[in-house]
This record gives C-alpha cells, sequence and structure tokens, in this order.
C-alpha cells in the first residue's frame, strides 16, 4: 500500500549488499517513485541542505516512515529528504517526478507509516 493505495513495488539490493532501494511502479510499469534508507551520508548534512533552500513544505516529525525525522519536501525538484535534525544526519531518501507538495503528500506515502509484525520485522 502507498497513501492508501494498493501498489506494486520491487526491493533492490545494492552490489555492496549494505543498500536497499524501492521501486514502485504504475500500471505502464514505470518506476514512479525510488526510496533508499541512508546507512551513510554527506559529513555535513547542515551544509547539504542550507545550498538546497528551503524546502517546499516540512513535515512533523511521527509524520511518516521514521518517527525520529521530518519530511524536507523539495517536491518541485523531485526530492524528499527524511531528515534528524536532532543529530543532523539523513534517515531516508525519495525521489520521484517534480511535483507538488500536495501531490507528494497524497499519492507518494508521506503519511504511510511503518509497518511492524509481531516479529519486529
Amino acid at each position: 500500500m502507498l497513501s492508501r493505495r494498493p501498489a506494486r513495488f520491487r526491493a533492490y539490493t545494492a552490489p555492496a549488499g549494505n543498500r536497499q532501494i524501492w521501486a514502485w511502479f504504475d500500471d505502464r510499469n514505470d518506476a514512479f517513485l525510488l526510496t533508499e534508507t541512508v546507512t551513510a551520508g554527506p559529513a555535513d548534512i547542515e551544509a547539504l541542505l542550507r545550498d538546497l533552500g528551503p524546502p517546499d513544505r516540512k513535515l512533523d516529525q511521527m509524520v511518516g516512515r521514521h518517527a525520529d525525522a521530518q519530511q524536507w519536501i523539495y517536491a518541485s525538484r523531485g526530492l524528499t529528504l527524511y531528515v534528524r535534525e536532532h543529530n543532523w544526519t539523513i534517515a531516508s531518501v525519495a525521489g520521484y517526478a517534480p511535483s507538488s507538495a500536495n501531490y507528494y503528500e497524497r499519492y507518494l506515502g508521506a503519511h504511510d507509516q511503518r509497518r511492524y509484525s509481531a516479529g519486529g520485522a
């Protein structure tokens, strides 16, 4: 499910085996959303965010898949960063066709929560 709608996706593992990228596909089998959980990022996240400028929108912490991160939505650039402001790291990255922040929130999973199973996965 993506934004409460059925959606096809596939998880890919990078050759080094330490990164997973999820690709979400439309009815024509075209990828419309790529997401990646970040295990390491640029050394100076604050500088990166300064260079990007202000986001189109920021969502509160606890909204989305990472409870400890805020979504910095650069929808006009097709980019969303889950930023952990308490330690200036990036938890996850989403890439998509440039759109509006409203479109990202409504259709691209901005409010989706991480799902947990009884086994802790």
